[in-house]
């Protein structure tokens, strides 16, 4: 696989972040497309958690690659939520918020949509299908198609790393030579302060690292 088969059309977008490696791939990649039109990052706050290293990741990897950032918070709609007990993510994260990524994508979608931007490009991958449903293909798929009609034709979702792992997207940072600033970057789902070692998110980003020849 390589970065350079995935074409983007040339419009006003929106790309989605989250302040993991991810997400540092892909805004490394959008800037090596050179885009003439207007980018701009939104990272949404769904727990309040989040602020004390996530959202200082996201402020640092969008100053670092000069892109303007809107943050938008959505954490009332999650306040005291539970993980559903039919539900067994816990082994993957210490809290699971339903159609989480349809609510995002739909906040997002309604700013840009008002602002007259073209594309939201959400940098999910296969490896976050496998966890999370609002995460898998058919999923987004509809979301799309929602998107798509709700805006009168006029915006599309764009996942590019949809079918890759994180892994392969590692992998096709490291093959395009990418310099992805891993410091800025943050994948524990437990912890907000010092990283556990032992979570899902943890032990990709781990494999990650060694693929991308970087260190902590």
């Amino acid at each position: 696989m390589n970065m350079n088969n995935f074409e983007f059309e040339d419009v006003p977008s929106a790309v989605m972040l989250s302040g993991g490696l991810t997400s540092a791939v892909l805004l490394s990649f959008l800037r090596e497309k050179e885009l003439k039109s207007s980018l701009k990052a939104f990272f949404v706050i769904f727990n309040p958690r989040q602020v004390l290293k996530e959202q200082k990741c996201v402020e640092q990897l969008a100053k670092y690659y000069n892109v303007h950032l809107k943050i938008l918070d959505i954490s009332s709609l999650y306040d005291g939520m539970t993980v559903p007990s039919s539900l067994d993510f816990q082994k993957f994260n210490d809290y699971y918020m339903p159609f989480l990524n349809s609510v995002m994508i739909s906040v997002v979608a309604a700013h840009v949509y008002y602002i007259g931007y073209k594309n939201i490009i959400f940098g999910t991958t296969s490896s976050a299908s496998f966890h999370y449903p609002d995460c898998s293909l058919e999923f987004l798929k509809a979301q799309s198609k929602a998107i798509f009609y709700g805006s009168v034709s006029n915006l599309k979702l764009l996942t590019p790393f949809l079918n890759s792992s994180k892994l392969e997207i590692m992998r096709m940072a490291k093959e395009s030579n990418m310099h992805i600033p891993v410091e800025l970057t943050w994948s524990c789902f437990v912890s907000y302060k010092k990283p556990c070692g032992k979570c899902f998110g943890c032990l990709e980003r781990k494999l990650s690292l060694e693929i991308l020849g970087s260190g902590e």
